[in-house]
């Protein structure tokens, strides 16, 4: 039997997580997305890093154990899919790391978790273009400044993605094979 791996990707808003993500999944074909559900509303068109689903489907899904963690924020779930291939690749925010962690631990399943980091000037500018709204940006980076600390200390490895997006994945590709050798994989 082949074992089975889940790369964790963790981030802060506008650290360009899906763009890495999607260009990886493109030159690494064996890997699949496992995708995050939620039961929020969808804030925008380009909002594709989650399947959105009722709070009905959520409990039928739930009571048959399909899912891996839950989340709660508000009134909003949030979970992730259980993997069916050898090889995956998530993006979650740091809090849920250590639910995944567990969930490995008892399934055999090799995670590899990177943290991507910047500075919140360039975070700022990056979402300034994506949102326009400075105040909801402002508030945003300050909800996720604990998860600074908290993905750098929960994670494999952090990447700095204050470069230009080729830089970056070129780095992303190289920390990879770094992680993969620490862990004899």
């Amino acid at each position: 039997m082949l074992d089975k791996y889940i790369l964790a990707i963790c981030w802060k808003s506008g650290s360009w997580k899906s763009s890495i993500v999607w260009k990886f999944l493109e030159q690494n074909i064996d890997f699949l997305k496992i995708l995050n559900y939620t039961t929020r509303q969808k804030r925008s068109k380009d909002d594709n890093d989650y399947e959105f689903i009722s709070k009905d489907d959520f409990l039928k899904k739930r009571r048959k154990k399909e899912i891996i963690e839950i989340n709660k924020k508000s009134e909003n779930r949030y979970w992730l899919w259980k993997p069916e291939n050898n090889k995956n690749v998530t993006i979650l925010s740091p809090e849920w790391i250590k639910f995944l962690k567990i969930y490995c631990e008892r399934f055999n399943i090799k995670l590899l978790s990177i943290f991507l980091d910047t500075k919140d000037d360039i975070l700022y500018e990056r979402l300034i273009k994506r949102w326009e709204n400075a105040d909801f940006i402002k508030q945003r980076l300050f909800n996720e400044k604990w998860w600074e600390t908290s993905g750098k200390e929960i994670c494999d490895k952090s990447l700095d993605v204050s470069d230009d997006i080729e830089i970056i994945y070129k780095n992303f590709n190289l920390l990879i094979i770094d992680v993969l050798w620490d862990k004899q994989l």
